[in-house]
């Protein structure tokens, strides 16, 4: 696509200025400062939705619905949890989950 773009004198000055700077023609330079400003393509954008979908469909999956279940694993949680202190503070790091 050719487009022509009307620019006035400061503009144009501006523009071959850090044209120079960069060592590029000010051409160059123009169809970077665009092409930078521009949204993600369409494919960029399918991309995303497929992950997202994806990551949707994972939460939906079974998980533990019983009352049972869910304190076991809140308290496996919180034992992983202890071990990843420990472990950091053996190391002198600091520890991620303060109680």
């Amino acid at each position: 696509m050719v487009l022509t773009i009307t620019l006035t004198p400061s503009e144009e000055a501006r523009l071959n200025d850090m044209a120079g700077r960069d060592g590029i023609e000010p051409a160059d330079l123009a169809r970077k400062l665009v092409t930078d400003q521009l949204p993600p393509a369409a494919s960029n954008a399918q991309d995303n939705l497929a992950a997202i979908n994806l990551l949707q469909s994972w939460l939906q999956a079974d998980g533990p619905t019983e009352p049972e279940q869910i304190m076991e694993a809140e308290r496996e949680l919180q034992e992983f949890k202890r071990n990843l202190n420990a472990n950091r503070e053996a190391t002198g790091e600091r520890v991620l989950f303060p109680e």
